[in-house]
């Protein structure tokens, strides 16, 4: 029993090791921007989106850098910038100002070939969803089945280019 008392102390004297963000990049493309953030460990994370003004969350629990994190100003076609914080628990908040709303997809992996992971956050921009001018006025007649086409007498469901009598006798050719 004291055994297990001593071993016991001795994982929980075990301080928790952080994880290391050691660098941030950003490259962009028209549409899509990639932000890569290189960790020591894989960490859990949570990422969320906010509004007004347009903002992605990342925090990181249990987390340090020996370097400044942050990115004052990009010249970047959805990223204004990012900003980073250390908060309770050490956890780092990474916010990355954005200059409209954009969909965000993440993943974290192994880095190829070194030591360390990556947690890699890809943004694009979002098509418009307004609706298309047409619908925006009156909508346009209801398109259907054509309304039957009306005959004359005289007149057959054929479109000839000559009249035709409704008498069998006078139809004959020849």
């Amino acid at each position: 029993m004291k055994r297990s008392l001593v071993l016991l102390s001795m994982l929980l004297s075990i301080p928790c090791q952080a994880v290391e963000i050691s660098e941030i990049r950003v490259w962009s493309k028209t549409d899509t921007t990639r932000v890569a953030i290189n960790l020591s460990e894989p960490s859990k994370y949570r990422l969320f989106t906010l509004a007004n003004p347009e903002r992605v969350v990342i925090d990181i629990p249990k987390a340090q850098s020996r370097q400044p994190l942050g990115r004052p100003a990009l010249q970047d076609p959805l990223i204004v910038r990012i900003r980073a914080a250390l908060r309770e628990n050490n956890e780092i908040r990474l916010v990355m100002d954005l200059h409209q709303a954009a969909a965000v997809k993440s993943t974290i992996s192994p880095v190829k070939g070194q030591q360390g992971y990556r947690l890699v956050v890809e943004l694009a921009k979002q098509r418009s969803q307004s609706m298309p001018p047409a619908l925006l006025g009156d909508p346009p007649p209801p398109k259907g089945p054509a309304a039957p086409e009306r005959l004359s007498a005289g007149q057959t469901g054929k479109r000839t280019g000559q009249k035709r009598s409704l008498k069998p006798e006078d139809n004959r050719e020849g």
